[in-house]
């Protein structure tokens, strides 16, 4: 069975929250009406490190930076310009930071 596992955003101070720095024990549901807050979910996948991949993390695969989204069903790696099954490439891919602390990742490959 695929572990259930959130990382958090807080869109008021600006703070990312990892599972494991997180009360795992605290009820998800509180949260609902919390809209600045943001869940990412972990995808039950890992890179070629053994590094957990969670929504919203970018990973480096092929040279360049991709966000981890999902969208219909599926968690991908997207860019503007491409996107991958996230389960075709995630042990050739390595996690370099996630979209919220590390925002220049992904303006480089605006540029």
């Amino acid at each position: 069975m695929r572990e259930i596992k959130f990382n958090f955003y807080n869109t008021h101070t600006k703070q990312y929250t990892r599972w494991e720095e997180s009360n795992a024990g605290m009820n998800m549901c509180s949260f609902q009406t919390h809209e600045h807050l943001k869940f990412l979910q972990y995808t039950g996948l890992e890179d070629e490190d053994g590094t957990e991949i969670f929504e919203g993390d970018i990973i480096d695969f092929g040279g360049g930076p991709y966000k981890v989204v999902y969208e219909k069903g599926c968690f991908y790696a997207w860019t503007p310009h491409d996107s991958e099954f996230l389960h075709l490439i995630n042990h050739l891919s390595e996690v370099v930071g996630n979209a919220y602390e590390n925002p220049e990742f992904l303006e480089e490959e605006k540029a």
